[in-house]
């Protein structure tokens, strides 16, 4: 009888062991972390700046995503950078916060591909930069809409995305304050942005190269504050553009065009000038070997872009931004890029750049 009570008593300390550990594991809270760093080496700039030679990280970005209850998730991604504005309390790296939102999965419907809601509120992507991202290595540089300005890539508000059923898209709407991430709200206006991303062939099992096909009309509504009348209505900002590509593994051939409006007056004078802007791109990210040797992949890569930007479409002057270069996959998380930059303003345009880089990519 002792025996078995002590039998008894081990055993009913291995059940409340499990029980306790079983417990704490599920109060552990699933976090998922990643995140993708940017550096680099540079030689060359402007042309005030043609001896530049530096080693620089551009950009870090951790991100951390967990559930916030059923159907909820959050994500915070802090952007690390070098802080160069004049007068700030630090000129060296620092960090703060690209995106800080809550997910809704609000509705998702039966079957295979099925049609999807989700509701984002915070700190979060505006729908055309992190789109044109998912064609071009943004480690490299930039999108057009991006290093010129046309739109942020962050900004606070409130959007849908619905995700068509069969693979056949998705529609990305929301509403933000328009100033973008870097700045706090300034005015009473917000913007409107609405994209709408085609892909025709992506549930075709015999579409070749073009299964990967992707349309994708945006536009976006806004108004810019008044300096003459701070009260008074909002002057025009509008936006909108096409951007149209095809991504394969062992190529990427992506063509857009880009148009900006806006509306300014002065502080003295109520009159209102308006200005289009407007910008063509086209570029590849293609395996040459890949191609030749018939084969799903290979590490080397070769990089062409071309842009060509008019800040206002009356006027002759415009600028041409040309890039060239090698990649080399390291492994599958990190690459390495080998390219010449070259900005050129034609017709009384003064932009100016030619500079040699060599990038790496480096995804964790």
């Amino acid at each position: 009888m002792r025996t078995i009570s002590r039998l008894a008593t081990g055993a009913l300390f291995v059940v409340l062991g499990a029980t306790r550990v079983a417990a704490q594991q599920a109060a552990v809270t699933p976090l998922k972390f990643s995140g993708v760093l940017y550096a680099d080496w540079q030689n060359g700039g402007t042309k005030a700046q043609r001896a530049t030679n530096k080693f620089d990280l551009t950009r870090a970005y951790l991100n951390f995503i967990m559930p916030a209850g059923d159907n909820v998730t959050v994500r915070v991604t802090t952007d690390v950078l070098q802080n160069t504005a004049p007068g700030t309390y630090y000129k060296g790296w620092t960090a703060r916060i690209k995106y800080a939102f809550m997910e809704w999965a609000a509705w998702k419907d039966a079957g295979k591909d099925p049609a999807a809601l989700a509701i984002r509120f915070g700190m979060e992507q505006t729908p055309e930069i992190d789109m044109m991202e998912s064609f071009w290595q943004r480690g490299i540089t930039n999108t057009p809409i991006d290093y010129l300005s046309f739109v942020p890539s962050s900004d606070i508000g409130v959007a849908a995305i619905l995700t068509l059923p069969g693979k056949q898209g998705q529609v990305y709407g929301g509403v933000y304050n328009g100033t973008g991430y870097g700045s706090a709200e300034t005015d009473r206006f917000k913007d409107l942005n609405v994209r709408f991303s085609w892909t025709p062939l992506a549930s075709s099992g015999d579409a070749g190269w073009f299964k990967g096909l992707q349309i994708s009309p945006y536009y976006q509504k806004g108004y810019n504050p008044s300096a003459f009348d701070a009260t008074g209505p909002g002057l025009q900002k509008d936006l909108w553009g096409l951007h149209v590509g095809v991504k394969d593994p062992r190529a990427t051939v992506v063509a857009e065009y880009d148009s900006r409006t806006n509306g300014q007056d002065s502080a003295t004078n109520p009159a209102v000038t308006t200005t289009t802007g407007a910008v063509y791109s086209a570029f590849t990210i293609l395996r040459p070997l890949a191609l030749i040797n018939n084969a799903k992949t290979d590490p080397w890569s070769l990089v062409l872009r071309a842009d060509q930007y008019k800040p206002n479409t009356d006027l002759a002057g415009y600028q041409r931004y040309l890039i060239g270069g090698l990649g080399y996959d390291i492994n599958s998380k990190v690459t390495a890029y080998a390219d010449y930059q070259d900005i050129e303003g034609k017709s009384g345009n003064t932009s100016d750049l030619k500079a040699f880089f060599v990038h790496f990519v480096i995804n964790f």
